[in-house]
């Protein structure tokens, strides 16, 4: 599922709009953040699975950024990455992560 697809699908959540009331902007916010929280708490069931793999989060600032101000998992977090990856394929991503994970080896 991408991330837009599965940041639309918290909108059910979401309370009825009133009127011309409603900012679009503030309610994409909303959405946003209840998707970030939803994927930090499947990530600490994650950690506590695998707690000494390297965690690298990609996306872009924005999102990373307020991935960051609400995660409960920071210290774990070894690497941002920022850029847009939603039409991203798996082999992308590995080619994407390649040289972080080599820096990793060098590091011990």
């Amino acid at each position: 599922m991408r991330n837009a697809d599965a940041i639309v699908a918290y909108e059910r959540d979401m309370p009825g709009r009133m009127g011309q009331f409603t900012d679009a902007s503030a309610h994409k916010e909303i959405l946003v953040d209840k998707f970030l929280h939803h994927i930090d708490v499947a990530l600490g069931d994650v950690l506590n699975q695998y707690p000494n793999m390297p965690l690298f989060i990609l996306g872009t600032k924005r999102v990373t950024g307020h991935f960051n101000q609400l995660t409960k998992h920071a210290k774990a977090v070894t690497e941002y990455i920022d850029g847009n990856y939603n039409e991203s394929t798996l082999h992308e991503l590995k080619e994407k992560l390649a040289h972080h994970i080599l820096a990793l080896d060098f590091v011990k």
